[in-house]
């Protein structure tokens, strides 16, 4: 085994955590400043300047669009490694991961838990 592939599980983690914690701080900051729109009617007005501000801009709206199609190839790319057994763990672990904190962290997760299934033989 080289070097590269005993460190890499490890980098793979570590990128997981931190790409998790950043979406999931910036989430609840959102949820801390309007936290009085999620029980009032103006919940459907907060998902309205959600969407124009995901595509204010040509820019705005190119990652907003290469995200978005990147989540779908993601998520049919899990599901058949996770089908085919290179990859341990539910799918639903996966796909949760992907469209409740973002795709950051789930890919590498995917990684990791891929790796780790091909050193283990199984």
């Amino acid at each position: 085994m080289s070097k590269t592939s005993t460190t890499r599980p490890s980098a793979e983690l570590a990128l997981t955590v931190v790409s998790a914690a950043a979406p999931a701080a910036l989430l609840a900051y959102h949820l801390a400043q309007n936290r009085k729109a999620r029980h009032t009617h103006q919940q459907g007005a907060q998902t309205q300047k959600w969407f124009r501000g995901a595509f204010h801009t040509p820019f705005s709206s190119a990652l907003t669009l290469d995200l978005s199609f990147s989540t779908v190839a993601f998520l049919i790319f899990a599901k058949r490694e996770v089908d085919a057994g290179r990859v341990k763990g539910p799918f639903w672990l996966y796909a949760f991961l992907n469209l409740c904190v973002g795709l950051s962290p789930a890919f590498p997760l995917l990684l990791l838990r891929r790796n780790r299934t091909g050193l283990n033989g199984s």
